[in-house]
Order: structure tokens, then C-alpha cells, then sequence
């Protein structure tokens, strides 16, 4: 098993970042934004247009985009099929464990989301003072 990863503050706090600072550089990969989310769409049921907000409200407002809107869907419906408990199965627990990971919302999967050019948060967001 692989090590897991050191949160970048720490990295930062243990003078790792300072001392090889190339193995920490930003990606210049990482695609542009293609949009904001929007609402929930229309065809969805109230319960899951409730568990979409209660989604986005838990993951960090540059993650997210229009391009995800799909993506956020089936994780809405594996996240219902969870609160149902109508037999939850192991391909299914992995498939939720694979959105949660695709959003950052495990605390080893927060490390590995990169979010590279983008305006800080406005005053007053849950988020803003970690940026």
C-alpha cells in the first residue's frame, strides 16, 4: 500500500515545499472553467434536488463546474440509494466512494484537488478564510 499523502500545509509547516520547491509547483495541466453548476435540474425529484444542495454546499465552490453536472447526478442518487438502505451493495458503496473522491470529499481526496488560478472566495463563504 502506497503512503497516503501529506497535506500540503504541512508540507508547507515541515519546510518540504521550501526545500524541493519543483515537486510542488502548480500543474499547468488543469483544464479551464467551462461555467458555473446552476440549479439542480428540473427532472429531478425533490429528494435529490435536496441532496444536490446539501452536495454543494459540503465541496469547495471551485471544484464544481457546469461540466460536472452529470457527474453530480449519479453521485445525488447514490447518495439516495445510501439514505434508503434498500440493500446497499458493495459495487454500489464503491461506486458512492468513487464520487466522493471525484469531489474531494474524503479527507485524503481533499489533498489530491487542485485548484490553480482561481479568484479567492468572497468574504462571508465557509471557505474563505482556507484560501
Amino acid at each position: 500500500m502506497s503512503r497516503p499523502l501529506k497535506p500540503n500545509a504541512l508540507k508547507i509547516l515541515n519546510g518540504s515545499a521550501r526545500h524541493n520547491p519543483g515537486r510542488h509547483k502548480e500543474d499547468h495541466l488543469i483544464p479551464e472553467d467551462v461555467g458555473e453548476l446552476g440549479d439542480p435540474p428540473t427532472h429531478l425529484d425533490e429528494p435529490l434536488r435536496t441532496i444536490w444542495n446539501e452536495i454543494i454546499e459540503q465541496v469547495h465552490p471551485d471544484i464544481i463546474q457546469k461540466s460536472d453536472r452529470l457527474a453530480l447526478e449519479g453521485f445525488c442518487r447514490c447518495v439516495q440509494a445510501l439514505r434508503e438502505d434498500e440493500g446497499f451493495s458493495p459495487s454500489q458503496h464503491q461506486r458512492f466512494m468513487s464520487y466522493a473522491a471525484a469531489f474531494g470529499m474524503t479527507p485524503a481526496d481533499r489533498q489530491r484537488v487542485r485548484i490553480v488560478g482561481k479568484p479567492k472566495p468572497k468574504a462571508g463563504h465557509r471557505f474563505a478564510d482556507f484560501v
